[in-house]
């Protein structure tokens, strides 16, 4: 955050050749009438522009010209509003704002504004300012990242989640399609976690929650296939996958994963593995399903020095 150095009033007072202010002796010459720029303030690091309370700038340090290409004499005596596209006047002391300031040859510039005052007797205001180029550059290049992040998982046909390695705190992001894999909205996710666990089948939580713990404590990818419970009670057959993310130390610090809805594909291998040993139009066992079976039983039978017996129907 941009901010004047501790002690910076007194500091432009001591720059100014005048006492700390506060006495409202007349015989006090006006700051504006002594303002001589003395090697302190030309030394701080900060751009330092001081305006009367109608705007006027009254001085400018070296580093002002330098950001913004004009000529300090030419500032000095312009309203510091047609410098800085912002209305800086009825701003309280002490705030912050970004804004775009001119530039003598080139576009405006984004700069960061801290706005300050002095009472010496007359009130003046002082703005330290600061270069945002690179700070605006790296927001816009951060938000078209997270848009093209967010078009990207949002579109695909799964879950996308981003949990803390602590099994404690709830998810840091999910994806929309929570919604049609389980009936519940993203913020009811990421604001309970415990939601995952509510909505496995109560015959899979134990394996499920095993295998996730056993890849993130090796430090494994993990892909495993589960069943979920809709909250309208429809049964959903998902594969998990998902992968740790390490810290600049190399420890674990978040797990991204994916939840697909694979429930057509798992209806479609029970569908094919039934009809590989029942019959299409009746349902009944087939002759591959017999002949398998009768090829068990002989094995028992032997095993055990039993014998084995057929029963033949014709329907």
């Amino acid at each position: 955050m941009l901010r004047p150095s501790p002690g910076w009033k007194a500091f432009l007072l001591m720059s100014f050749g005048l006492e700390q202010a506060g006495s409202d002796d007349a015989s006090t010459p006006k700051l504006t009438d002594r303002i001589e720029p003395g090697s302190l303030l030309e030394a701080t690091p900060e751009c330092l522009v001081v305006a009367q309370t109608d705007g006027r700038i009254v001085y400018a340090n070296r580093h002002v010209e330098e950001l913004t290409g004009f000529p300090r004499r030419e500032l000095v005596g312009t309203s510091i509003e047609l410098l800085i596209a912002a209305d800086l006047l009825d701003l309280p002391e002490g705030s912050r704002i970004e804004a775009m300031c001119r530039h003598a040859r080139h576009a405006p510039i984004p700069i960061e504004a801290h706005v300050g005052a002095l009472d010496v007797p007359e009130r003046l205001l002082v703005v330290a300012l600061r270069d945002a180029t690179e700070l605006h550059a790296g927001r816009e290049a951060r938000f078209e990242a997270e848009a093209k992040y967010r078009s990207l998982v949002e579109h695909i046909p799964a879950v996308v989640y981003l949990d803390p390695v602590d099994e404690e705190l709830s998810s840091i992001y999910v994806s929309p399609q929570v919604r049609d894999l389980i009936g519940i909205e993203p913020e009811v996710w990421l604001g309970d976690f415990s939601a995952w666990r509510n909505h496995v089948h109560a015959d899979d939580i134990e394996r499920a929650w095993d295998e996730y713990q056993d890849a993130y404590r090796n430090h494994l990818p993990l892909n495993h296939e589960y069943r979920m419970v809709h909250e309208d009670g429809a049964v959903r057959w998902v594969l998990e996958q998902a992968f740790p993310i390490d810290d600049e130390q190399g420890n674990p610090w978040l797990i991204q994963g994916v939840i697909f809805d694979i429930t057509e594909r798992k209806t479609a291998e029970e569908q094919a593995n039934f009809l590989a040993y029942h019959d299409k139009l009746t349902g009944l066992p087939n002759r591959v399903l017999f002949e398998e079976m009768l090829e068990a039983a002989i094995a028992r039978a032997r095993r055990t020095d039993l014998g084995v017996g057929v029963l033949y129907l014709d329907l």
